[in-house]
C-alpha cells in the first residue's frame, strides 16, 4: 500500500517538475 502511494506521488511529482521545466525553457526562449 505505502509503495503504491509512493509511487504515485513520485509520477505526479514528476510530471509537475518536467511540466514547469517546460514552461521555464519555452519562456527562455521566447526571449
Amino acid at each position: 500500500m505505502w509503495s503504491c502511494w509512493i509511487s504515485t506521488l513520485e509520477m505526479s511529482v514528476s510530471w509537475t517538475l518536467s511540466l514547469i521545466l517546460r514552461r521555464h525553457i519555452l519562456s527562455l526562449t521566447s526571449l
